[in-house]
């Protein structure tokens, strides 16, 4: 992958463990931000919030015969951004498209909602066969604010 120094490294990657990148499938990349929030800032320290919480969770599954340890993850860390949203946005699209030529599978932490216009861009025209799984605080469906 070409855009490595534009990671910060972490003290704590997802689960506490992880493969190679060469190795692995889904490729976790923490976006810490939060510049257009509209009301309350604080988004920008999820990526490392959930990465805190998932060494609290049990590995393995009963119901699913699951060891979260046996799947082939790697976490990047977290993207160097911005306060710029639109280099920010950037940014995201340059290592999702890296990603995908990589054959990788993304699982994108943020952040505030408007990481996911960078997601969606890096796609492409792989968009339209791809679940995007968002979750927010709130309903973005106003057509203003």
């Amino acid at each position: 992958m070409s855009h490595h120094k534009l990671f910060v490294s972490q003290s704590n990657v997802f689960s506490g463990f992880q493969k190679p990148f060469e190795k692995a499938d889904y490729i976790i990349l923490g976006v810490p931000f939060d510049v257009t929030s509209t009301y309350r800032t604080g988004a920008r320290f999820g990526p490392n919030a959930i990465r805190q919480a998932s060494l609290n969770i049990e590995t393995y599954s009963f119901r699913t015969g699951i060891d979260v340890e046996d799947l082939k993850l790697h976490d990047l860390g977290d993207l160097h951004i911005s306060t710029d949203t639109e280099k920010t946005l950037e940014r995201i699209e340059m290592v999702i498209k890296d990603l995908l030529e990589a054959e990788k599978i993304s699982v994108t932490i943020g952040g505030e909602h408007t990481i996911t216009l960078g997601v969606v861009k890096g796609l492409g025209d792989k968009a339209s066969k791809t679940a995007i799984v968002s979750f927010d605080a709130h309903l973005d469906l106003r057509n203003e604010f």
